[in-house]
């Protein structure tokens, strides 16, 4: 796993030298800013882009929210691009959520506020993902809506990896840190620490969105023409596809096959008859009602 840090303002006269020759930084996440007002960029923004590019260190950004709706959301996503604009980022752009205020609003408001941010970020090309921690993954952000499409940054201060889905970049400390020194060097004080638990986002740009159906991609993947777990995931949403929503056919669509296969089963005497064959299909996961339908289907 690459090792890397994430910075702003709080970090001052950083030796950036000494960060990634002695500190072993690989990669980097900046703080642009706040908010949705140019003059909310992060008075350090420039400087740390300019100290980490000068060692060629791959960098990522990031904005804290404080939007109250789906339209301050994008007003943020808006003054975010003209901060980014002209640089060179080959990890993705982050919301940051982890305003109590903004928590306040409920599930269902933040996950679209998330998403309207992410769509404004990756129409202009950039690759975007949602930063939070563990208690927001769980209780204000839908994971699977925004899982599915675009990356997942998660802070989870620990000495286990996130116990939540899918997480793409691992905040694993900060001031408090249970798995090396929360001091690195080159920086004057603590510095949060990450680990990049998936190098295929490094490419910063935004997937391309293909012309495939569900059906067809679903089909491949049953194939095998799309690997396994989560190098299936990584490959699909890399060439712009919903991967929740293949594996949910491919799930149908094993499952249909399974059905039949067992109905063909039933009517060749291989599970028993009457209460015996109900014991033993339940027994071993099936739903009796739906194996018998299958079975008259077949028969009739």
């Amino acid at each position: 796993m690459k090792f890397g840090v994430d910075v702003s303002t709080y970090q001052s006269g950083v030796d950036y030298a000494a960060a990634v020759n002695k500190g072993k930084v690989e990669f980097a996440i900046l703080r642009a800013g706040y908010g949705r007002e140019s003059y909310q960029k992060d008075d350090r923004f420039e400087e740390h882009y300019q100290g980490f590019r000068k060692y060629g260190i791959p960098m990522g950004a990031y904005q804290y929210s404080y939007a109250r709706d789906v339209a301050g959301a994008k007003a943020e996503a808006a003054v975010m691009l003209e901060w980014i604009r002209g640089k060179d980022f080959k990890l993705p752009i982050f919301y940051d959520l982890e305003e109590s205020s903004v928590a306040a609003l409920g599930k269902s408001l933040c996950t679209s506020m998330a998403l309207a941010w992410c769509e404004a970020i990756e129409a202009a090309g950039y690759r975007a993902g949602v930063y939070a921690n563990t208690n927001w993954w769980r209780n204000y952000l839908d994971l699977e809506k925004i899982g599915d499409w675009y990356v997942i940054w998660c802070a989870q201060w620990s000495t286990s990896q996130p116990t939540v889905s899918g997480v793409d970049v691992w905040q694993f400390g900060g001031d408090t840190n249970y798995i090396r020194s929360s001091h690195l060097e080159g920086f004057k004080g603590a510095v949060d620490q990450n680990y990049l638990l998936n190098e295929a986002i490094l490419s910063g740009k935004a997937p391309v969105k293909q012309e495939k159906t569900v059906e067809q991609l679903a089909q491949e993947v049953i194939a095998g023409k799309w690997g396994n777990g989560d190098d299936r995931k990584n490959r699909l949403l890399a060439a712009g596809y919903s991967y929740s929503a293949v594996q949910s056919r491919v799930n149908q669509l094993m499952y249909e096959k399974d059905i039949d296969a067992i109905a063909r089963e039933v009517i060749r005497g291989e599970w028993g008859n009457g209460a015996q064959r109900k014991r033993r299909l339940m027994a071993a996961g099936y739903s009796y009602d739906e194996i018998q339908e299958k079975v008259n289907q077949l028969l009739s």
